[in-house]
């Protein structure tokens, strides 16, 4: 079945298996793929536009600057897949594995991606009966503007560069994820789980972080400007000459804390007050 042609518009395949087949430039525009086994296959540059595709197989496939525009990949198994440039504007991937996925510079802008896993925790591969360290899903440089990341597991991801302008963040787990240089300007991350991220040079202007948890979290130049810290737990340490001035908190005779005593208790949460 190895080709580099395409099946057509609309065509439907269901529990297929096309693993490790040839398709590059493969045409599955607006195609049904549902439970249909496509790992380890070359899609380099495929029209999967708003294919249907819940449950798919696409472990380690190369989907390099494929067009996944409003694709349904609801939880699809993209594990180890190389996105690269990839096109997934709209796509709704709820619940996807995204483990070790290569998304640098991909399109993910208004994508929904609630309760995706992209941790780095072990994955076991039955075809090479090995339960390897895989690393995290890599995002750096994505587009995620308007994405919905709610709930989605992020740990040790990495998202630098990535734009996050007004992403969907609330309830997601980024404990040691990399957001140096990330634009997170109007983002909601509320009740969100920052612990030990680097957040070196992020933009995090106007950004929602009530309840988030920033300990032992680098702010090292981070913009917090008019960010939300209502019940955010941050480290007593953290609040260097960087932070202060982001906050414009210590040199501002207008601003106090609710609690002042217990600003030199690490394990204390405190919140700003500010009386204007």
């Amino acid at each position: 079945m190895s080709n580099n042609y395409g099946f057509g518009d609309k065509v439907c395949l269901h529990g297929d298996n096309l693993s490790y087949e040839h398709l590059v430039f493969v045409n599955f525009h607006k195609a049904s793929l549902y439970d249909v086994d496509l790992n380890y296959s070359i899609l380099f540059g495929a029209d999967m536009t708003e294919i249907n595709a819940p449950s798919v197989s696409l472990c380690g496939a190369d989907l390099r600057g494929a067009k996944l525009n409003n694709a349904f990949l609801k939880k699809a198994n993209l594990t180890r897949a190389d996105l690269t440039t990839a096109n997934l504007t709209g796509a709704n991937l709820t619940g996807a594995r995204l483990t070790n996925a290569n998304l640098k510079g991909a399109d993910l802008s208004k994508a929904y991606l609630s309760q995706t896993d992209m941790n780095d925790d072990p994955f076991y591969d039955e075809d090479e009966n090995i339960n390897p360290i895989i690393p995290p899903a890599r995002l750096d440089g994505a587009n995620l503007t308007d994405a919905n990341l709610s709930d989605a597991n992020l740990r040790g991801a990495n998202l630098s560069n990535a734009n996050l302008t007004n992403a969907n963040l609330r309830g997601a787990d980024l404990t040691n994820a990399n957001l140096s240089d990330a634009n997170l300007n109007g983002a909601d991350l509320t009740d969100t789980d920052l612990k030990d991220a680097d957040l070196t040079n992020a933009n995090l202007s106007n950004a929602n972080l009530n309840g988030t948890d920033l300990s032992n979290a680098n702010l090292s130049n981070t913009n917090l400007n008019g960010v939300d810290l209502t019940n955010a737990k941050i480290d007593s340490y953290l609040l260097d000459e960087a932070l202060s001035k982001a906050l414009d908190i210590l040199d501002d005779p207008n601003t106090y804390y609710e609690h002042p005593d217990d600003l030199d208790d690490p394990n204390t949460f405190y919140e700003p007050y500010n009386d204007f």
